[in-house]
C-alpha cells in the first residue's frame, strides 16, 4: 500500500511541475504573439504586397477596389490624426505634403486609382476634417 501511495505521489508531483512549466511556456508564447503582431503592424504587410493588390492579381477587381479604398482611408486618417496632434506646423501645409506622398503611392500602386479612390475628397486638411470629425 505504501508503494502505491509513493508512486501516485511521484506522478502527481511530476504532473504539477509539468503544469507549472507549461503555464510559463504559454505565457511566453503570448508575449511572442504580441511581438509578431506589432512587427506586422509596423512593417505593413508581411509579404510586402497589400491584400488589395493580391485581389487585383487574382481577378476580384471590385473587391480589390474596395480594399484599396479602405487602405487609402486608413492611411489618410493616420496622417490626419498625426497632423491634428502636431501643433508646431501649419496643419494645411503639413497635411498637404503628407497627402501628396500617399496619393502618389496609390497612383503608382494601382493603374487607374483615380477611378475608384476619391483623392479630391481628402486633398486638403479642411476636407479631411469635414469627413473625419
Amino acid at each position: 500500500m505504501e508503494t502505491i501511495t509513493l508512486i501516485t505521489s511521484v506522478i502527481i508531483i511530476t504532473f504539477g511541475v509539468l503544469q507549472i512549466i507549461l503555464f510559463f511556456k504559454v505565457w511566453g508564447m503570448t508575449n511572442d504573439a504580441k511581438k509578431i503582431k506589432n512587427t506586422i503592424q509596423a512593417s505593413g504587410y508581411p509579404s510586402g504586397i497589400s491584400p488589395a493588390k493580391i485581389e487585383f492579381i487574382i481577378g476580384n477587381v471590385e473587391k480589390a477596389k474596395e480594399m484599396a479604398y479602405r487602405e487609402f482611408l486608413f492611411d489618410v486618417y493616420k496622417i490626419y490624426s498625426e497632423v491634428s496632434a502636431n501643433t508646431f506646423m501649419s496643419e494645411d501645409i503639413e497635411y498637404t505634403k503628407k497627402f501628396s506622398i500617399i496619393e502618389n503611392k496609390y497612383k503608382k500602386r494601382y493603374d487607374n486609382a483615380s477611378s475608384f479612390i476619391e483623392f479630391n475628397k481628402f486633398s486638403t486638411f479642411e476636407n479631411a476634417k469635414k469627413v473625419f470629425e
